[in-house]
């Protein structure tokens, strides 16, 4: 009767924790669709898509091999080809081959790609600023540093 009685508290248990991962997995999602939302409503962005946005933000710094991308992105180097293809349309980015091995091919930002890019972070923070208003500047701080503990940030990207 007791291991029954343990092996039902453990089921409880369980079921409580499924319910609070459920709820959350679904408060994330909600918060990413508001923000996102806002972001793609940007004139200045009409059109980009998410994996576009990554291939800028990861190409901001430094040249980045299409393969580093695909990686990056979970997809195909195929998959990755369409992407900085459209992105070149726009003037975003532009491939450059690499001086040593011809085959490698690098995504370079433009001076046009790294004004979306900071248009982008400016109305991602707006959006997520209007989204998280119902909080207090204390609990914003909070916020950032569970998302950063979560994440294993030691110091989260601003």
């Amino acid at each position: 009767m007791a291991a029954e009685s343990t092996s039902s508290m453990t089921m409880e248990r369980q079921t409580a924790q499924n319910e609070v991962m459920d709820e959350l997995a679904a408060g994330i999602r909600r918060m990413w669709f508001a923000v996102s939302s806002g972001v793609r409503q940007d004139s200045t962005l009409e059109g980009l898509h998410p994996q576009q946005f990554w291939v800028i933000a990861m190409a901001r710094d430094r040249n980045v091999r299409m393969s580093e991308i695909a990686d990056a992105l979970h997809t195909t180097q195929a998959n990755v080809t369409g992407v900085v293809d459209r992105l070149e349309e726009r003037g975003l980015v532009k491939r450059v081959r690499d001086e040593r091995d011809r085959r490698v091919v690098h995504v370079s930002i433009t001076k046009d790609g790294l004004e979306a890019l900071r248009v982008l972070r400016e109305t991602f923070r707006e959006q997520v600023e209007r989204v998280l208003a119902p909080l207090s500047d204390a609990e914003r701080a909070q916020l950032a540093a569970l998302c950063a503990k979560a994440l294993g940030d030691t110091h989260p990207e601003g």
